[in-house]
């Protein structure tokens, strides 16, 4: 090709391709092709409607609702009994007298306590141990985890009877009127004194002495009672129609003041005294309600008998234990079962 067709071409190209920039929509071509253009299509300045819809950024937001909830709901509401701060169970109560028990409970479920939460005597219609109100709004706020010391003032009523148990039981009442967790207690006796005396499990009964101011365990199917001279008797049943039985027996008597001496002293005078002529009889120690005292079973009797001294407060106390002599068969085995439990848990108390 010679230089003037040459010149025609490229003059025609130019001719052609500045009819295309002015015709309708033709600006676009060079927006697409030329890379000078790109920064301007990608550029967020340059396309706010793109950023405009919220929609997609909701689900980041969704949890504000969660901090408008209640942080109770879904709890569940335990207890957990810790101590007895107050009030050992077996305390000696007067009748009319009021007192305060005290109890440690540790909030143990996922509830926070608060004054909707109430303490409540379950037994407060029947017994005569009984809260000031039935139901004790919680004065505090106690958090999950935390331990708290509940206290109630008890009444013991004016008419219960000198020696016998009472009982006043608590549990925890939730707003909604549920029960929950721990149900402590707090069991006393009617007496007058001042000390605790033994609880038992349920085939025993507790004796008190009010008078001579101590206290003891024994089957609840034996008899138990002050007998003449003050002594005070513990006896397997007698068989009805049997005239002069010999049972299992424990009596306790105050023998009045030992004269200042020990119970080892005691003991050998009193042993010196009753013994038989030209003899030496055996004796040993013996442990009672953690106090020691002397025993003997070479003291003259005619069933044979096992007798133990023991000087408490300046007073020396002796205790006979019946039969204890081999002719006697399972008789001697109830009389020293017997024994062992009264002794196990003697308790003085006091005034």
């Amino acid at each position: 090709m010679n230089k003037k067709w040459k010149l025609v071409l490229f003059t025609t190209m130019i001719i052609l391709a500045f009819l295309a920039c002015n015709l309708p929509g033709g600006s676009s071509l060079p927006a697409t092709d030329s890379p000078t253009q790109l920064p301007a299509t990608d550029s967020p300045p340059e396309q706010p409607a793109i950023q405009e819809p919220s929609e997609p950024e909701q689900p980041a937001e969704e949890p504000a609702p969660e901090e408008t909830l209640d942080p109770e709901a879904g709890c569940t509401p335990d207890s957990e009994f810790i101590d007895d701060v107050t009030l050992p169970d077996g305390t000696l109560v007067s009748p009319g007298q009021t007192i305060t028990k005290t109890w440690r409970i540790k909030n143990d479920g996922t509830c926070t306590w608060t004054g909707d939460y109430v303490w409540e005597q379950l037994n407060f219609g029947e017994s005569k141990l009984k809260a000031n109100v039935q139901a004790l709004p919680l004065p505090v706020t106690v958090a999950p985890g935390q331990t708290y010391d509940i206290s109630v003032e008890l009444v013991l009523a004016a008419d219960a009877e000198i020696g016998s148990r009472h009982t006043a039981r608590f549990q925890m009442r939730s707003p909604e009127g549920d029960l929950f967790g721990t149900h402590p207690f707090a069991t006393i006796f009617a007496s007058p004194g001042s000390g605790t005396c033994p609880i038992g499990t349920a085939d025993q009964k507790t004796f008190i002495n009010p008078e001579e101011r101590f206290c003891f365990l024994y089957p609840k199917d034996y008899d138990a009672y002050i007998g003449g001279m003050g002594h005070t008797y513990v006896r397997h049943p007698l068989t009805p129609g049997v005239i002069e039985e010999i049972v299992a027996t424990v009596s306790i008597a105050n023998y009045g003041s030992a004269g200042g001496l020990s119970t080892t002293d005691w003991a050998d005078q009193m042993i010196d005294e009753w013994k038989a002529p030209a003899t030496t009889p055996a004796v040993k120690n013996i442990d009672i309600g953690g106090m020691t005292g002397r025993y003997t079973d070479d003291l003259p009797g005619m069933t044979g008998n096992r007798i133990v001294f023991l000087v408490h407060n300046g007073d020396g106390f002796v205790f006979t234990i019946i039969p204890v002599d081999d002719a006697f068969g399972d008789r001697k085995q109830r009389a020293l079962d017997l024994w062992n439990l009264v002794r196990s848990e003697f308790t003085f108390f006091g005034p």
